[in-house]
């Protein structure tokens, strides 16, 4: 009973979340809002972020041994892509 009561639950929250997402989906296409990226931003997010995904990866390394090492690699692999992405598109970072 237990097991069909979280499936029910879960799958409510799923609809729910498409339902709010196709809402998003449906107003943004009526209002045309344009929105431009901020590559500078996207830089700084990756260069907060890189250092921490290495720490975090080094101390369960040390801690755990390399079969849990899992957790830090995917922050790491995000904020580098970040930080690329932003270095990349530095010609277009906003003017202050």
């Amino acid at each position: 009973m237990d097991y069909f009561m979280m499936i029910s639950i879960i799958a409510i929250a799923l609809v729910g979340v498409l339902f709010f997402l196709v809402a998003i989906t449906v107003l943004g296409r009526k209002n045309r809002i344009v929105l431009s990226t901020d590559y500078h931003k996207i830089f700084v997010i990756g260069i907060v972020f890189l250092p921490l995904g290495i720490a975090l990866l080094a101390l369960f390394i040390i801690f755990y041994g390399w079969a849990s090492s899992i957790f830090g690699v995917p922050l790491s692999g995000i904020s580098a892509s970040y930080l690329l992405v932003g270095w990349m598109n530095r010609n277009r970072w906003a003017k202050k």
